[in-house]
């Protein structure tokens, strides 16, 4: 497979490495990598490469701390949104419900007021037809009273007028027994 940018670079600055340390000895020492030489090449070597492998695992370990400093940032996002998305429809259902509550509040609120003016008009009703029965009751007890009165003074001067017929029938008659 194809290895990353910074891999091929680290590589590449090994060989170089390499190829100047290899010149630099062979014109230190004359000309030729005696058995020492090649023990200081494979020594020096290993050195780079533990140096380039300890920094190849630090960045490997930076980039994927940076990947899950990443991720980790994508997920809390999501997790935020997620939330914010839940409290918006439960204070979005909440205000449905109490606006619904409200309503039905105000409706029963309504009712309750048009129940009560009703009876206060039956009320008022009822109360203006007993009034009314009982002005009539008192009418009619005048008339009554009235004719009563009237009857009893009639029949007062009846009794008066049949008193003084008969006082007069019967001076007639003591008239008449003392004319014979």
């Amino acid at each position: 497979g194809a290895q990353p940018a910074y891999e091929e670079s680290i590589e590449s600055r090994l060989h170089a490495v390499d190829r100047n340390l290899e010149h630099a000895l062979n014109v230190a020492d004359g000309t030729a990598t005696g058995p020492s030489v090649e023990e200081r090449m494979l020594r020096y070597q290993r050195e780079v490469d533990a140096r380039a492998s300890a920094q190849l695992q630090v960045e490997l370990a930076r980039l994927r701390s940076d990947e899950f400093v990443r991720l980790h940032a994508e997920e809390s996002a999501k997790a935020r949104a997620e939330v914010a998305k839940v409290v918006r429809d439960q204070q979005a259902w909440h205000a449905t419900q109490l606006a619904r509550l409200k309503a039905q509040e105000v409706a029963l609120a309504e009712a309750a007021r048009r129940r009560e003016v009703a009876f206060e008009s039956s009320c008022f009703d009822h109360r203006q037809r007993m009034l009314a029965e009982g002005e009539a009751l008192r009418t009619r007890e005048k008339s009554l009273h009235e004719s009563s009165e009237a009857q009893r003074r009639e029949l007062g001067a009846e009794t008066e007028r049949l008193r003084r017929e008969r006082l007069l029938i019967d001076e007639r008659i003591a008239n008449s027994l003392r004319a014979h």
